[in-house]
């Protein structure tokens, strides 16, 4: 399970610059993209819940949304639907997130879906 100190040192890493020299925490990345190497969609899922709600910028919005997110619907999409629909239809915030997310490997089914949930990003 993912930790709040995770979810910190994520969000410190996505608000660093590319010419910032110090890489210290980019292996929150490779956690992450390990997660979907490996199948580990439940626990890609809880990172996103948890790490939409604290106060992020526009540009980790925009990172976890074509990030986290995308990968969870690209890879398990037709399972993870319905969640999506539900919180996105309850939370104006999650909603917003979702505006982010790209077709990626969806199916035309689940991305119909999602574009239906969520609040488009201009």
């Amino acid at each position: 399970m993912i930790g709040e100190h995770f979810i910190k040192e994520w969000i410190m890493y996505q608000e660093k610059t590319y010419d910032d020299d110090d890489t210290e925490l980019h292996w929150t990345d490779d956690h992450l993209f390990n997660l979907m190497l490996n199948g580990k969609i439940e626990e890609l899922w809880q990172f996103v819940i948890r790490a939409y709600k604290k106060d992020l910028t526009q540009k980790v919005i925009g990172i976890l949304s074509a990030g986290a997110l995308e990968d969870v619907l690209a890879a398990k999409g037709e399972e993870y639907i319905g969640r999506v629909e539900l919180l996105a239809a309850n939370d104006q915030k999650f909603k917003y997130l979702l505006g982010g997310v790209w077709k990626n490997a969806m199916s035309n089914d689940v991305w119909s879906r999602v574009q239906a949930a969520a609040e488009p990003w201009e």
